[in-house]
């Protein structure tokens, strides 16, 4: 069974490889630069193209003319393939999709060291030259393979071997002089849950909790968000040297997980996620005011997802979380002191992944997939 399964997996491989390489860049250079107006303030930009069942699952932004976006193209869904009576398990075949938006048409980036055969799940941007990327690999016997981490700079671009002590990597945090990883320690290894890199080396960072999400403002103003090791909301704050718990007392003996975090400010620090009691899920939202927490009160009838994003005038965006309104192209906004759920676009078989505010300007970029195809929008 391995032979077959390792045969038909290489024969894909290369097929996707020659896509990759060949219709896909030549399409970015056939992408039309209109956009289409959408109900609200909402704008639908043109997707990036990609092939067959596509998705986008991240994005970042420099300046109006350096968005990036990544995700998977040509899904190949799973099957479940028999010789005889004995049957096995195929998982799903992705392929990386990495590409620039420079304000007029998008254009298509390598993916050092993973040319075929995996997905982008984060992105963050440094400046219009300076980008880092997060992924993982396809693995021939499950969906979840090794993880994946490239930066570029200018016209270079580098993979670098991700930490060992690291078992999964939820978030991704970036500056000049380097980049933040997050998520789940190896055991295995004595790893830690966070790591920095120092232009040389990963360096650990002991936190006793699962980190979810992962937040710089500036190089002494790093938050980060998950649960501790009892499974209860955690949240921890580096000041340049050191990490400090600073979990909001409200979330005391409870149990449950902090998903995301934003700092606007020394003293403007928001953090979403839920607690949970049985079988409840609970959603939680909290503002730091430099001093303590407070809690805003959460949406009803919709569940935080994985991100969050200024909206410039005093608000904030967040995702949905694609298990309680899948399909559906809905966000969460922040206004007036209310969470509010906020339809984007008409039509359905629409779900939005990720967020990114434009540096500088008042415009926000949502990406996801519909109906099997990339989908970006703005506002502002």
């Amino acid at each position: 069974m391995t032979i077959a399964r390792t045969t038909r997996a290489r024969a894909l491989r290369a097929g996707l490889a020659a896509v990759a390489t060949g219709a896909v860049v030549a399409a970015v250079l056939a992408v039309p630069a209109n956009t289409a107006r959408a109900s609200g303030e909402w704008t639908v930009q043109p997707a990036p193209p990609t092939v067959g069942d596509s998705a986008l699952l991240a994005v970042a932004a420099a300046s109006p003319g350096a968005v990036w976006t990544g995700g998977y193209q040509f899904e190949r869904p799973n099957d479940h393939p028999c010789l005889g009576v004995v049957c096995w398990s195929l998982p799903a075949l992705l392929n990386p999709t990495l590409q620039r938006w420079d304000g007029a048409a998008w254009h298509w980036l390598n993916t050092p060291g993973m040319p075929d055969l995996g997905r982008i799940l984060r992105l963050d941007a440094v400046s219009v030259s300076d980008l880092w990327a997060v992924g993982m690999r396809y693995s021939e016997y499950s969906d979840e393979g090794p993880d994946y981490i490239a930066h570029f700079t200018g016209t270079t671009s580098t993979e670098l071997q991700a930490p060992t002590g690291l078992d999964h990597i939820a978030a991704l945090a970036a500056d000049q002089q380097g980049a933040w990883l997050a998520g789940t320690a190896n055991a295995r290894y004595n790893g830690s849950p966070v790591y920095r890199w120092n232009g040389l080396a990963w360096i650990p960072y002991s936190l006793a909790a699962t980190i979810s999400g992962l937040s710089e403002r500036t190089p002494d103003d790093v938050w980060a968000v998950g649960a501790d090791a009892n499974g209860a909301p955690y949240a921890a704050r580096y000041d340049g040297s050191s990490w400090r718990t600073v979990t909001p007392p409200q979330l005391a003996n409870a149990r449950g997980t902090l998903l995301s975090v934003l700092p606007l400010g020394p003293d403007d620090v928001w953090a979403t996620g839920y607690t949970t009691a049985g079988e409840q899920r609970v959603d939680r939202s909290y503002h730091w005011d430099g001093t303590a927490w407070q809690e805003a009160a959460a949406p009803g009838g919709a569940h935080f997802g994985g991100a969050l994003a200024d909206d410039r005038t005093g608000g904030l965006w967040a995702t949905v979380d694609s298990g309680t309104l899948a399909g559906t192209s809905d966000l969460l906004h922040y206004a007036d002191g209310t969470w509010r759920r906020e339809a984007t676009v008409s039509g359905s078989k629409t779900s939005i992944t990720a967020l990114a505010h434009v540096p500088g300007t008042g415009t926000v970029w949502a990406v996801g997939a519909r109906a099997g195809a990339p989908f970006a929008i703005s506002r502002g």
